[in-house]
Order: structure tokens, then C-alpha cells, then sequence
């Protein structure tokens, strides 16, 4: 309707406003969608990540309970004939008490 009150130009300038929101309008809208995306799938990472931390905390706190009370056991029942035969051989000496 405004093109029929003769405006001067009109079809010229609809087609110049369609080529500028082509141009300008697009690329501006690409940008912006893609940073949303990317910044969106930073925070995925950010959760992931505390994820994973409050899951190795939750394992170490597992090994730690279990290593201690393992490793008292392992260690008690071990010390008295490994470290002996460990010892007499690594110095050369023999059970009875004689070197080489």
C-alpha cells in the first residue's frame, strides 16, 4: 500500500533494507546463537568437571578407609618372614648367621 502513495524509491528501498538484513542481519544472528551454544556447553564442562571431583573425592575417601585398614593387616602378618629373608640375602649372609 505505502508504494501505490508514491513514495519515490520505494521497491529500491525494500530491496536495500531485504539485502542489509541479509548481509548484516544473518551473520549478526549466527554469532550470537553460536556464542549461546558455546557458552551454554562451557557450563556442561564446568558440572562435568565438579562431577568428577566429588566423584575422585568420594573414591579416595574409600581407598583411604580401605588402605588403612588393609595395610595394618598385610604389613602385621608379613613383616616377620619377608623382611628376614629380604635381609639375610640382600647382605649375603646365610640363615645361621655366617658370611660368604
Amino acid at each position: 500500500m505505502p508504494l501505490q502513495f508514491g513514495i519515490p524509491g520505494g521497491i529500491e528501498l525494500l530491496v536495500i533494507l531485504l539485502m542489509g538484513l541479509v548481509m548484516f542481519g544473518l551473520p549478526v544472528l549466527l554469532v550470537v546463537v553460536l556464542g549461546t551454544v558455546w557458552l551454554r556447553s562451557r557450563d556442561d564442562y564446568d558440572d562435568r568437571i565438579r562431577e568428577l571431583e566429588t566423584e575422585i573425592a568420594r573414591l579416595q575417601a574409600q581407598v583411604g578407609d580401605g588402605a588403612s585398614g588393609g595395610a595394618t593387616t598385610d604389613h602385621a602378618g608379613d613383616a616377620g618372614t619377608d623382611d628376614v629373608g629380604t635381609d639375610s640375602t640382600a647382605d649375603g649372609s646365610s640363615d645361621d648367621g655366617s658370611s660368604q
